[in-house]
């Protein structure tokens, strides 16, 4: 009994395409491929997120969520969108601001 085919995706064009900022669309029409595989191809490959480019300053970012600063004064900030700058704390290993159990509260 077989299973599925393995579609195997040559490494060395899809590193240059994506190198090129070619979209993912493209590129998975180009491999008769779906997006998903295009993603899952890139993350095996070890390849950076795109938005990775986004540029910030570590220490700055460390230094206001540290200081409490919220979220979405920290996306003015730095001219991010809110959902980025909770993806760069992850990134940073930085703990969640609030969890659950403090926004309940037992009288």
């Amino acid at each position: 009994m077989t299973g599925r085919p393995k579609i195997e995706i040559d490494a060395t064009v899809f590193k240059k395409m994506y190198s090129l900022d070619i979209k993912l669309d493209i590129m998975a029409q180009f491999f008769d491929v779906s997006v998903a595989k295009i993603r899952k191809t890139r993350d095996e490959l070890n390849l950076s997120l795109r938005n990775g480019r986004v540029v910030y300053d570590e220490n700055e970012f460390i230094r206001l969520f540290s200081e409490n600063v919220t979220y979405p004064a920290m996306a003015d900030h730095f001219g991010f969108s809110r959902c980025t700058i909770i993806e760069i704390r992850k990134r940073l290993n930085l703990p969640a601001r609030y969890s659950l159990r403090q926004k309940v509260s037992h009288e």
